[in-house]
């Protein structure tokens, strides 16, 4: 459910309207990595990322059941992004992608910080645990 919102919101043809937030800049990649645990890999070190993990916007740790097509939302075809509100400087976007919207505020549930490893070329891996939600 996690990677899903990631997907979604940082997919090759959005993340360019997420510019203004740094973890978008900064992360390389996500996974999940057991049921519950995510892991975020940045290209260098982030110390705000898990401050921007709180914010409700861009990133929102929406439940599957909120999107829609469910878990089988595609980032490019059923987009959770908002439509028709992106202004003069957006309208290209839903050329690109179908923005959907979610379809209720349900959430995945909470999440708690696990740890953090610093690798030798300067990136560091977060591990989250996310704990279980509303489907």
């Amino acid at each position: 459910a996690a990677v899903l919102n990631f997907d979604h919101v940082l997919s090759d043809v959005v993340k360019q309207r997420h510019q203004w937030f740094g973890t978008g800049k900064h992360l390389k990649s996500w996974t999940c990595t057991g049921d519950y645990e995510l892991v975020l890999e940045t290209s260098d070190r982030f110390y705000p990322l898990l401050q921007e993990l709180t914010y409700i916007r861009p990133l929102r740790f929406a439940s599957p059941s909120a999107f829609a097509m469910g878990l089988d939302s595609h980032p490019d075809l059923h987009n959770s992004c908002e439509p028709g509100k992106f202004g003069s400087g957006w309208e290209y976007l839903e050329d690109e992608v179908d923005c959907m919207g979610l379809s209720a505020p349900i959430g995945t549930g909470p999440l708690k910080f696990v740890s953090r490893l610093s690798n030798d070329d300067g990136s560091s891996e977060l591990h989250l645990i996310l704990f279980a939600g509303l489907y």
